[in-house]
């Protein structure tokens, strides 16, 4: 008890001792706050720079002049930062003078925001402004960027912040990424509030317009957002911004309308976009997808997306003169990427997908100048290796060529892209009363592509397939019924190539078959019976059987059978057409069997390249007739007609049209063995098809 009190004694003895130090030096510590806080704390300006310097492993500093000073900090009522110049350096490695440079910087922070962050929640910001913003953001092959600052960013993700004013009144940015191959500069200028703040009232939003080159393109880029702060949050159930984007890239352009939730990771993405270019590949592969060469294109459509996966709904398609339409989901999870859908229209001309073959667009000039007709252009197999995919296709119709009098309607097939493998399966169409079917593939994974097809026609009518159109309304040259197959396969880094490379074997047979008398004589050199004919006018000769058999080694395509029997004639073709030189060398014998009394008949020669053939008559044969008529015509001109009498040779051609005959009938029962179950129209065209043992 004794010692208690005295020390309550001794505290009262000292207390107005106490009070009269405390007081002064409280009062001068609120002076010299006063006075620090009136000329911006600058004694806080080399902490900082050393703070902010550790925190981004990236020098910065603050730098002022006459006008503005470096850098003031006021702390009462909150938390306010005013900085004339602040740099934030590049990294050793780059050339640029800084990464970033902000002039007229402005923050304001309340504590009670400060506080609320210091426990976990997230930081909002009251105020960030800048006069002017100058960034330079450079990415090297090796993945290493300027924006890879502070270690372990990439880790915790950057802080979650909000804020109430944002505003870059200038802004320029030099962008040069070089494993996209993208180089742009870009000027920008945003502002956005989500209170009012007594300032002069300005629209709200982000406006970019960049210019630049894209994979060696040039390249245009104006952006277009409505509120900018619903983009700076991390939370999915923010709110979405109204965005407008036209792009230009080479001759390619990109116009969106629509709305997004996260602008750097584009998600929460949906609207209408329309993109137009000159081929489907060059956009294709500025959007990191496997598409075909094709003509000019105008897409438009609907686009949406939701984590890694993009859908989109193609309301129309023009790609040259065909009008496609379609479904499609395109997913980037994964290592190699995923594209699914389903593609429709009404109209495809196969001219138009010319270029994703190799060859020129309908519109183009030869491809070569050497008078070579089969595209030789080199195919990208590393893209088929880029992605897979699986598209259903369901055309209307679709348009094979000039050449043709009708399109195959429908058109129907599954087409799958997996590990760089390339097929068309399921394939089938209906066209001039027949269908054809089949499978194509084309493997990529090598230096060398492979490519394999077996396909089956069954039921065509020629004359009305193939354009036949003659003056006067003559009968087609050609009619009948076409059906037969081709099991073919080669190997090459074009089409080209592939088709020089080709083995396999076609058989084609041709009922209720009908031909031109007149062209019949022709290439029999009667010229009697061909006069008659031009006379009284050309008919159609009921045709007994035409087949061929065709084998198919390096390239070359020869006859094994190729005959026409009719009641007049038989018509025989031998020799060979070379793909690898695009070379023809085909011989014709037409053996009569009935009596001409003026009657050439020596054989037709066909040769020189696809792209001018020349006919030909074998001398030999013709000499031996000519050369006696001409020296019997001395004696008497009536006996110059002699030579020239061709009194048939029945036997001959009956031979002739047996062996066409045993060869149709071994294609029938060679068909009606392999006759692919599935397909529609299978029962009815069993007995008019044929395909190989």
């Amino acid at each position: 008890m004794r010692q208690s009190d005295g020390m309550r004694a001794g505290l009262a003895k000292y207390r107005p001792k106490m009070r009269r130090h405390v007081l002064p030096a409280l009062l001068l510590g609120l002076a010299a706050a006063g006075v620090a806080e009136f000329m911006g704390w600058p004694f806080l300006e080399r902490p900082l720079e050393r703070a902010l310097s550790a925190a981004l492993q990236r020098s910065v500093t603050f730098t002022g002049d006459a006008q503005q000073p470096a850098l003031r900090v006021h702390l009462f009522g909150g938390v306010s930062l005013r900085a004339g110049v602040m740099d934030v350096a590049a990294p050793s490695w780059s050339d640029a003078a800084h990464t970033a440079r902000v002039q007229g910087l402005a923050l304001d922070l309340r504590y009670g925001d400060l506080w609320r962050a210091a426990w976990g929640g997230g930081l909002n910001v009251r105020r960030l402004s800048a006069d002017r913003l100058d960034a330079t953001l450079e990415r090297l092959p090796d993945g290493r960027a300027t924006w890879q600052m502070a270690a372990g960013d990439d880790a915790a993700g950057p802080p979650v912040m909000t804020f109430e004013l944002l505003e870059v009144r200038a802004g320029h940015v030099r962008y040069d990424d070089a494993p996209q191959r993208l180089d742009l500069d870009a000027s920008f200028a945003l502002r956005d509030a989500s209170a009012p703040d007594g300032g002069t009232a300005r629209a709200a939003g982000l406006h970019v317009e960049a210019k630049g080159r894209f994979r060696g393109q040039p390249m245009n880029v104006d952006v277009r957002t409505g509120s900018v702060l619903p983009l700076l949050q991390t939370d999915r159930a923010a709110p979405s911004v109204t965005v407008v984007l036209k792009a230009a890239a080479g001759a390619s352009t990109l116009d969106f309308s629509g709305t997004v939730v996260d602008a750097l990771r584009l998600a929460g993405l949906s609207g209408g976009y329309r993109v137009t270019g000159p081929s489907l590949g060059a956009a294709g592969e500025a959007l990191g997808l496997v598409l075909p060469a094709t003509g000019a294109f105008d897409v438009r459509g609907r686009l949406t997306r939701q984590d890694a996966v993009w859908a989109t709904v193609v309301d129309s398609a023009s790609v040259g003169e065909s009008r496609l339409r379609g479904a499609f989901r395109y997913d980037a999870s994964s290592a190699v990427p995923r594209l699914e859908g389903r593609l429709q229209g009404e109209l495809l001309k196969l001219a138009d997908l010319a270029p994703a073959i190799g060859a020129p667009a309908a519109s183009a000039a030869p491809a070569s100048a050497d008078g070579r007709v089969l595209p030789d252009r080199a195919f990208d197999l590393p893209q088929m290796r880029a992605m897979d995919a699986n598209v259903s296709v369901d055309i209307d119709r679709l348009d094979p060529g000039s050449l043709f009098a009708e399109a195959l309607t429908p058109l129907r097939a599954g087409l799958q892209l997996s590990g760089g493998v390339l097929t068309l399966d399921k394939l089938y169409a209906r066209t001039a009363s027949g269908t054809l079917a089949g499978r194509m593939r084309l493997d990529g994974r090598e230096t060398r592509a492979k490519w394999d097809a077996d396909l089956r026609w069954s039921g065509i009518r020629l004359e009305q397939w193939v354009k036949q159109t003659r003056a006067g309304g003559d009968p087609p040259y050609v009619s009948g019924r076409l059906s037969g197959q081709a099991r073919v396969s080669g190997s090459g880094r074009s089409t080209a190539s592939i088709l020089a490379s080709l083995q396999g074997n076609a058989r084609l047979q041709l009922t209720d078959a009908a031909i031109s008398h007149l062209a019949l004589e022709a290439g029999g050199l009667d010229v009697a019976q061909g006069l008659g004919v031009l006379v009284s006018g050309d008919d159609a000769l009921p045709v007994r059987c035409a087949a061929a058999d065709l084998d198919v080694a390096r390239g070359v395509v020869t006859p094994r059978v190729l005959v026409i029997d009719t009641d007049d004639s038989t018509v025989w073709v031998d020799g060979s057409v070379s793909l690898a030189s695009e070379r023809l060398d085909l011989r014709a014998v037409v053996t009569p069997r009935d009596f001409s009394p003026l009657a050439l008949r020596t054989p037709v020669h066909v040769t020189g390249p696809l792209s001018a053939p020349q006919v030909t008559l074998e001398k030999a044969p013709l000499l031996q007739r000519l050369l006696p008529a001409a020296l019997l015509a001395l004696v008497t001109p009536v006996a110059g007609l002699l030579p020239l009498l061709d009194i048939g040779d029945d036997a001959r051609a009956g031979q002739n049209g047996a062996g066409c005959r045993a060869l149709a009938q071994r294609a029938r029962a060679a068909h009606g063995k392999r006759q692919p179950a599935g397909q529609p129209g299978a029962a009815s065209s069993r007995s008019s098809s044929m395909a190989s043992p």
